[in-house]
């Protein structure tokens, strides 16, 4: 695991892992062999306590395109750049796109102007020049639908003991539009109360519903394919 949890537990998820952990302590206790480099040991206790996270990207995920209607018909300036679905856009004019709003916001500002814009595609980094249209009302627009945040339930694998650090393993969080790996900006673990669970199949995990708790009980430090 390259990116665990760090946990932060207080009030109920706190009580939980310790009552958890406690009965586990007394019956299973696993050591993960040291690798051939000579590292030290690792030895964690096995887990299954739901837990939410939020979150929020690193740049903005282009996850559709809706055509502008202009006075001269239809029109879709991000496609006409050459930008497509899942690129990660990073930076305009330079500056980094933080969030949804950065990107509206510098949009408005240029009143039509073309636009720098930076992005990752598939692991390699790309520019394009995107030059917003005014719609019918003469607001510019982009042609664009993009995701800045986003949030999820799973289950913990594993705990270290003494460090408090834990991980989700099976599969990372991806974008409900396109399937890709979400780009982890920063994100909150959450305590969480279970309403529901979808059984997993060959091919199709499975799924946790429940709900938020208020308030933060730990860090999310990764989001990977190989999970949280």
């Amino acid at each position: 695991m390259n990116q665990p949890l760090t946990s932060h537990p207080p009030r109920r998820l706190a009580a939980a892992l310790a009552v958890f952990l406690t009965f586990l302590s007394l019956f299973s206790l696993f050591v993960l062999p040291a690798a051939a480099t000579g590292k030290e040991e690792l030895t964690v206790l096995p887990g299954g306590i739901p837990f939410g996270v939020k979150f929020s990207t690193e740049g903005v995920l282009i996850v559709g395109f809706c055509d502008v209607d202009t006075p001269d018909g239809p029109r879709n300036p991000a496609r006409d750049a050459g930008l497509k679905i899942k690129d990660v856009l990073t930076h305009i004019n330079g500056e980094s796109l933080t969030d949804a709003a950065a990107l509206t916001r510098a949009v408005a500002e240029g009143g039509g102007q073309a636009l720098t814009v930076s992005y990752k595609r598939s692991g390699h980094d790309g520019t394009a020049t995107l030059t917003p249209v005014a719609d019918t009302s003469g607001t510019y627009r982009t042609g664009l639908y993009v995701r800045d945040s986003g949030a999820g339930i799973g289950t913990v694998t594993f705990v270290v003991p003494g460090t408090h650090a834990f991980a989700g393993l099976g599969h990372g969080i991806c974008d409900v539009d396109t399937g890709e790996l979400m780009p982890l900006r920063r994100g909150h673990v959450m305590n969480v109360t279970v309403s529901g669970i979808h059984r997993g199949k060959p091919g199709e995990p499975g799924e946790v519903k429940g709900y938020f708790a208020p308030g933060k009980c730990g860090s999310l430090l990764g989001n990977t394919s190989c999970g949280v």
